[in-house]
């Protein structure tokens, strides 16, 4: 018995350690309109070769995630009783946003906002102000980010950090069949992130106004290595609002503006959380939590201002973007007459592990692109007019 079991622990380390050492491979091939003098190949800092990153984080599972943040992004009816706090939105019908809030892909493709949801996995279902497990599959398979936030938002000690990390973790892969390992700190609480790698996460997320790690104020140049994330140093995240003089549009406005000033020096990842989206004339906006008015006007702002530089993701798409850049290798290039060939590949892969694009730059030096194949990928778009190429390396 004792062989039995010690064989059957080595054929699951077998299997987790070919799991992680998997590589995956892509062949590309440009076709130009004559035989360039030479050509460059280079991976985007950032996925469809933005100048920035967003991610907004919505915390905690509240009803009006459902009701108000995801129909207003997708561009359907927001219903009109926000369940949360018993108000109305004050127009005594429900708003419509018409076409959704996008950005462009590069390549003449509108792509919807993706935000994130950290989330408590005792509170799903809770009573009617939280949303249901059947909200949250949906939100995932319309490509929100689910982050870990502690299985009942423990902030003060004693904690139990096996439940409240990895048994909130599995309660969600139980029910969506997806093990969340994007952890977002509940209350900021510090004592927390010293334990999340062992309990299983790949990344882990503080706020700005307590503990010190990779960002400050919400920002990190993509230039910094990804795996600092991956061996448990903290990413930031920015209250939004984060006090009382930031409570308005023109405030945040001039937030997201100072960050596209720095896009042409330096590659920005800003990221910030919220608890609510709703409306109550008396109870919102606050700090951290945005009012509907001011919630849809500012997204209204990022898609009218800058839908062109801007990259609307959850936390965990942006991190796995990066992971992938710094784990890629351009290989076997071949330039055929006026074919040039290339391999594109990722050699590992995190636990979890939802997304494995990658945005190429090709430049042929002499001649214009015609067209680009991607062999064996399910995801592609390209722009001939600036050699931008998006790829999925796993599908």
């Amino acid at each position: 018995m004792k062989k039995y079991s010690f064989f059957l622990v080595v054929l699951f380390l077998c299997i987790a350690f070919f799991a992680q050492a998997q590589s995956y491979t892509r062949t590309v091939s440009v076709e130009f309109d004559a035989i360039p003098n030479s050509y460059t190949i280079d991976v985007a800092k950032l996925k469809y070769n933005k100048d920035f990153a967003y991610s907004l984080t919505i915390d905690d599972g509240y009803k009006d995630v459902w009701n108000v943040a995801y129909p207003l992004i997708q561009g359907n009816w927001v219903l009109e009783n926000d369940i949360f706090q018993g108000y109305n939105y004050g127009s005594g019908m429900p708003f419509q946003k018409v076409g959704g809030y996008t950005f462009d892909d590069g390549c003449g493709h509108q792509v919807p906002f993706h935000l994130g949801l950290a989330i408590n996995a005792s509170q799903i279902a809770k009573n009617a102000s939280r949303i249901n497990w059947w909200h949250l599959q949906a939100l995932y398979d319309a490509g929100w980010d689910i982050l870990n936030h502690g299985h009942y938002h423990v902030e003060a000690l004693p904690i139990d950090f096996e439940d409240e990390i990895k048994e909130n973790a599995e309660q969600v892969d139980d029910h969506i069949g997806f093990f969340p390992r994007h952890f977002a700190i509940p209350a900021n609480q510090p004592v927390y992130a010293p334990e999340t790698t062992s309990q299983g996460m790949v990344a882990t997320y503080g706020a700005v106004m307590g503990f010190q790690g990779v960002y400050n104020g919400g920002l990190w140049d993509v230039e910094g290595d990804i795996a600092a994330v991956n061996s448990g140093l903290q990413l930031l995240r920015t209250s939004v609002p984060v006090d009382s003089a930031s409570m308005n549009l023109d405030a945040l406005k001039a937030k997201i503006n100072s960050i596209a000033a720095m896009a042409p020096n330096q590659t920005i990842w800003y990221n910030e959380y919220t608890h609510a989206v709703g409306a109550g004339n008396n109870q919102y906006p606050n700090v951290s939590n945005l009012g509907f008015q001011l919630f849809r006007d500012y997204l209204d702002f990022l898609q009218q201002d800058y839908s062109q530089q801007i990259w609307v993701a959850g936390l965990q798409e942006v991190e796995e973007y990066l992971f992938v850049r710094q784990n890629t290798t351009i290989s076997n290039q071949s330039l055929n007459g006026n074919i040039l060939t290339f391999d594109v590949t990722l050699s590992t892969s995190q636990p979890s592990q939802r997304h494995f694009d990658l945005s190429l730059l090709v430049n042929g030096i002499g001649a214009n692109i015609n067209n680009v194949t991607v062999q064996g990928t399910g995801f592609q778009s390209f722009n001939t007019a600036t050699g931008l190429i998006n790829v999925e390396l796993v599908k």
